[in-house]
């Protein structure tokens, strides 16, 4: 393969070089000498789905820490290390995932590699690292809980998913339970999961797919990755819609969410919902709800909708924010755009114009090493079939107006929705 032809089109079969690593990890390399940089972006299979149901936020709280300090390497030794070349390296987790990420020019690839072979296989959790990240950890939750949108998005989960189900949690934690984390929790985590789950690797940037890949192998060859992720729980939506609101004092503004549980990334109503979804809340100023909310009624500071789809089924939601006067009346005017674009077909250029905004996205998307490196690994966890960005426009122009109308149907039942909201005192 030239080298011209593994850095233009989209990553695919043929440009990204795929290679198991001797632990199992996948590492996936995509050439591209028109950038000086290389960026290093990875997956482990672990995320907050996997907190014990007692400790919420230990995943988040052990990926904090394993940036500070290795069994060679103190924290300010790895930070020093870093700045040195200009560079950048970072750990966070998320709902399926602790996410790596690193960025340096390509003449100091093998020094950011082996600091991330350290951070993720010999981390040294020192006591006082991790007390300063309790305190980072709690400043943060304690910011979170007074913070409107932040309170709704927890309340609407809540009431969306089952309690046994992680979704229902938060991510973050409380800050009851980060403040009992011990050094025990955080290396049990680690051990039993860190070191175990399935790994994805992907490396862009001004390089050689294999000297990248001779580079990766002996930093990745102990611990076999060999524990999969357990299946999620049903997640079947409960009878009856469901309300909640939480009085947050000192606040003017309303944040609600109101909506649904969605499909999960991999499924085949994720690109009618992503269309419906711009025509809702996402296309221009925000869609139809940006246009009647907001604009024509004057209800809300912003209205707009997302669908927030994963390895899992999440909410699809619409959200505003709005004044206490507004909020009841915000809240029906989204559900009659809804009820709209359940029952009405979606005009012809409407739908053409959000199909194309779809469409013309993601080149943009591909315009960077990191929106590259973001792709590649979004294709290998989703499986979506390295093929299928050449299929994206297809599968894009293939969405009908009856296929809007059935997917928003198929979501979106108005005895089945969930309102959640925060903010200050409503009035009656």
């Amino acid at each position: 393969m030239s080298t011209s032809a593994a850095s233009t089109g989209f990553p695919d079969s043929e440009s990204v070089s795929r290679t198991v690593l001797p632990d199992g990890a996948i590492l996936l390399v995509r050439e591209n000498p028109a950038s000086p940089a290389v960026v290093v972006q990875g997956a482990i299979l672990t995320g907050a789905v996997d907190d014990p149901l007692d400790r919420p936020g230990l995943c988040r709280f052990t990926a904090e820490c394993l940036t500070r300090g290795t069994q060679r390497r103190s924290a300010a030794e790895l930070f020093e290390l870093v700045e040195s070349v200009g560079g950048s390296l970072g750990v966070g987790a998320g709902l399926h995932t602790i996410r790596l990420g690193a960025k340096c020019l390509s003449d100091d690839l093998q020094m950011i590699v082996e600091l991330l072979s350290e951070v993720l296989h010999s981390p040294s959790f020192p006591a006082a690292e991790i007390e300063k990240v309790r305190g980072e950890v709690l400043t943060e939750l304690e910011e979170r809980d007074n913070d409107t949108r932040s309170v709704t998005d927890l309340a609407f989960r809540k009431l969306a998913y089952p309690q046994d189900h992680p979704y229902s949690r938060p991510a973050d934690g409380e800050r009851e339970t980060v403040a009992g984390f011990t050094r025990d929790d955080v290396q049990h985590f680690f051990d039993s999961l860190v070191r175990r789950r399935p790994a994805i690797i992907s490396v862009v940037g001004n390089l050689r797919q294999d000297d990248v890949e001779k580079l990766f192998a002996p930093l990745w060859s102990t611990n076999a990755r060999t524990a999969n992720p357990a299946p999620l729980p049903d997640c079947t939506r409960r009878d009856g819609r469901r309300e909640t609101y939480t009085v947050i004092p000192g606040k003017v503004q309303i944040d609600l969410a109101w909506g649904t549980i969605g499909p999960p990334r991999n499924h085949p109503d994720f690109v009618p919902a992503s269309v419906a979804n711009l025509i809702l809340g996402g296309f221009g100023l925000m869609g139809r709800l940006g246009q009647k909310v907001r604009e024509e009624l004057g209800l809300a500071y912003y209205a707009a909708s997302r669908v927030n789809a994963g390895l899992g089924a999440g909410p699809w939601v619409c959200v505003a924010g709005v004044a206490p006067e507004h909020y009841k009346k915000a809240v029906s005017a989204i559900e009659q755009e809804v009820a709209k674009l359940r029952e009405i077909p979606v005009p012809q250029d409407e739908l053409e114009d959000c199909k194309s905004h779809l469409i013309g996205s993601l080149p943009l998307k591909l315009e960077s090493n990191e929106g590259v490196a973001s792709i590649m690994s979004e294709i290998e966890i989703y499986r979506l079939g390295w093929d299928y960005l050449h299929r994206f426009a297809d599968l894009v122009n293939s969405v009908t107006a009856e296929d809007t109308n059935r997917v928003v149907r198929a979501y979106f039942e108005p005895d089945q929705a969930i309102l959640a909201g925060s903010g200050p005192e409503v009035p009656g």
